[in-house]
């Protein structure tokens, strides 16, 4: 056996005895990126309503905010992908954006606002992971925009 084959074997059954004896981690936790996906298109309720039907612990989502500065949820800043419409988030407004029909593979749906999926995660059940995608375009008050949903989440007003 050369040297380099000896130190691969060595190494192999090194990190056999320590996985082996170190056990199965037993706090491991899911987080659905974007929802479960082959439930329904990325980020909408039918992705969120699939994470909870797999036993997701947690679901991953984005936000983007709009030219009237409110959010919805999405990833992309342009619709073109999932909404067929070659037009950026950031110059449109909520009202022209939420509940656009969105399709992805086989799955059909509409872009949720922020507070309908986070209501829906309540009664789901299901913890969220909230990620914010800027655009650049924002506000010199994006964070109290945001801070301001949250509490109003938190407040269940």
């Amino acid at each position: 056996m050369t040297f380099t084959t000896t130190i691969i074997v060595f190494v192999a059954i090194f990190n056999g005895f320590n996985i082996y004896g170190n056990g199965v981690n037993k706090n491991i936790q899911t987080i659905a990126h974007r929802g479960y996906v082959a439930k329904g298109v990325e980020n909408s309720i039918e992705a969120l309503e699939g994470a909870t039907e797999v036993g997701a612990d947690y679901v991953e989502f984005d936000i983007i905010l709009t030219k009237d500065n409110k959010f919805i949820v999405m990833h992309d800043y342009n619709l073109k992908r999932l909404a067929g419409i070659n037009k950026r988030v950031q110059d449109m407004n909520f009202d022209e954006i939420v509940s656009l029909p969105i399709k992805q593979g086989d799955y059909t749906s509409k872009i949720p606002s922020l507070e309908e999926f986070v209501t829906k995660a309540k009664e789901l059940n299901m913890k969220l992971v909230i990620e914010l995608k800027p655009h650049g375009a924002e506000p010199d008050n994006y964070v109290d925009i945001l801070i301001e949903e949250i509490k109003k989440f938190l407040s269940g007003q």
